[in-house]
């Protein structure tokens, strides 16, 4: 389930202007808070023409939680469908933007030793996103491209 509240706030200063903005559930932000690292080691100072990216992606062979991984079209435009399978427990997805602010999460329980979904991802700004899977001390990552 995503953890995201989308909040409207409603300004008038003579004419109605309508802002949207997202806001983390706190859960959610303490383990992106955990997980700082990452983005600050890994992607923060990677900002480069959206052509390339020097993210570190993890092989699936050096990933003791995931055996099979597919992500779906990528680049995309519209939807991103991700597959993969792996041990029963836990899990955490995440995906942000290149600057490492948060744009979908889901809490995974993989009872059935397989997780298969579709993201909209239409109203994404076209660039690179990292898409990071957590599990206990292990971190999956890949890059994601949106057109």
């Amino acid at each position: 389930m995503v953890r995201l509240i989308n909040l409207m706030i409603y300004i008038s200063l003579g004419m109605a202007t309508l802002c949207t903005s997202q806001v983390l559930m706190t859960e959610d932000q303490k383990l992106l808070e955990d997980y700082q690292w990452l983005y600050n080691t890994n992607i923060k100072d990677l900002c480069k023409p959206s052509d390339k990216s020097d993210i570190l992606e993890t092989k699936v062979s050096k990933c003791a939680f995931i055996d099979d991984f597919n992500m779906y079209p990528n680049p995309t435009d519209t939807e991103l469908h991700i597959e993969f399978s792996g041990p029963i427990g836990f899990l955490q997805l995440f995906i942000s933007d290149i600057n490492g602010q948060l744009v979908f999460s889901d809490k995974i329980n993989m009872r059935h030793g397989t997780y298969d979904t579709r993201i909209n991802t239409s109203t994404y700004e076209a660039g690179i996103y990292v898409l990071t899977i957590i599990r206990n001390d292990e971190t999956f990552v890949r890059k994601l491209v949106v057109e």
